[in-house]
């Protein structure tokens, strides 16, 4: 995100086959019902949580299995002025035909599908990972669980009325799989080695763009990923 202030909004997800959002902004943390599964750790993202659980400091979303979780501010030097990066051509995989409503992939195998405004899309989660120990510190704090970074390519195949851009992508239906005994959030900012400043750079159509999500859970290790919004079902592995 680029603003001058960087805000981590929290948002907690819920392990639970429930897709709720509640809105995250500074000084408290919105409760949202996430995908249903649960899951280990990988070199990728994982799918839906299930019960919802608060957030921390950051600007981050909770996920209790799925939820959001507290936002909070840390200040950032990322400028408006500052010029995205170029977006870059399709990945292999991405085209118009659309994958089935659910489907099951590997880490790097492409989703297609269509948007809320009939945009085709094309989101690749390319891997899951454990952040290192220099992420944690300030208002990342270890207590509240083991940090992910998910990378995420996320692809314009077609084009539409409305501009496309990574910040499209729901962070509470998509996150790692966890059970219903963690709890979880998702960051809605930069934090150290996860960079998502140009999230809200249009990315034209035959062109895309990788992201990083961060996302907090608590307890065992988790290695799957999910998308999940109640009429699409996509995993990675």
């Amino acid at each position: 995100m680029r603003t001058t202030l960087t805000r981590i909004a929290v948002a907690s997800l819920s392990a639970t086959a429930v897709v709720g959002i509640a809105a995250c902004g500074p000084g408290g943390a919105p409760s949202v019902g996430a995908p249903t599964s649960g899951g280990s750790t990988s070199s990728s993202s994982s799918a839906a949580p299930t019960s919802p659980s608060s957030p921390s400091t950051p600007s981050t979303s909770s996920t209790s299995p799925s939820s959001p979780a507290t936002p909070s501010t840390t200040t950032s030097s990322s400028s408006d002025s500052t010029s995205a990066p170029a977006g870059t051509a399709l990945p292999a995989g991405c085209s118009t035909k659309l994958s089935p409503q659910t489907a099951a992939l590997r880490y790097g195998q492409p989703a297609v599908y269509k948007d809320d405004n009939g945009t085709t899309v094309c989101m690749t989660v390319k891997k899951l990972t454990v952040a290192p120990e220099s992420a944690y510190g300030g208002t990342v704090s270890k207590a509240n669980g083991t940090l992910y970074y998910m990378t995420v390519n996320y692809a314009n195949v077609t084009g539409g009325t409305k501009q496309v851009e990574a910040g499209d992508m729901n962070q509470l239906e998509l996150h790692p799989i966890f059970s219903e005994s963690q709890t979880g959030k998702t960051l809605y900012s930069s934090v150290p080695g996860c960079d998502n400043d140009s999230d809200y750079t249009p990315i034209p159509a035959g062109q895309s763009r990788d992201t990083c999500i961060a996302y907090q859970i608590t307890g065992a290790t988790v290695t799957s990923s999910v998308y999940d919004n109640y009429t699409l079902r996509y995993t990675w592995k």
